[in-house]
């Protein structure tokens, strides 16, 4: 099954160009496959031999895994609904501009849950002088390359995402 949605609660907000993105995100799906596979085993053998590390690499980049279902769902929300969700399943009481939920509950499907506050996304795009739709394609990226594997938990990680973002939100831009 492949199938990207997008739902509204708590928020007067409509995205128009959805056909156009969810077109895109399956692209950026395909392209970053085996980063996903090799982002997961790195993760989970994090403490584990190199030599072995590539060994698994060689194998993953040799087999081309495809997921058997891709399903996410994108909640574009107000501040409130995001921190109360934020509240219930995080255990914090802290602003943010989106949570993604991983559910893939096996290793070969992508499936999440990314909530995005659309107050949040506005805020951002006035105070970073940042033109509304490409903040909020950028929210959206950063959320799906949650769910392929990429972490920013460190400075290194986040400048590795960042990157990533950069240039799928450059390549979108120019997306027909």
């Amino acid at each position: 099954m492949l199938s990207i949605n997008y739902f509204y609660e708590d928020i007067d907000f409509f995205i128009y160009n959805y056909k156009k993105i969810s077109n895109f995100l399956f692209n950026i799906i395909k392209k970053e496959l085996f980063n996903f596979n090799v982002e997961y085993f790195n993760s989970y053998f994090i403490n584990t031999d190199y030599l072995i590390l590539k060994k698994i690499n060689k194998v993953f980049f040799k087999k081309k895994i495809k997921p058997k279902s891709i399903n996410l769902n994108f909640i574009f929300c107000s501040d409130y609904y995001l921190n109360k969700t934020n509240i219930k399943y995080l255990n914090s009481n802290k602003l943010t501009d989106i949570i993604a939920f991983d559910n893939s509950g096996f290793y070969n499907s992508i499936q999440g849950d990314i909530y995005i506050s659309i107050e949040r996304v506005r805020r951002n795009s006035f105070y970073y002088s940042v033109n509304f739709q490409k903040e909020l394609f950028r929210v959206v990226l950063h959320g799906l390359l949650h769910l392929l594997g990429y972490n920013d938990k460190s400075f290194f990680l986040k400048k590795k995402m960042d990157i990533k973002e950069l240039e799928y939100l450059n390549f979108f831009l120019n997306y027909k």
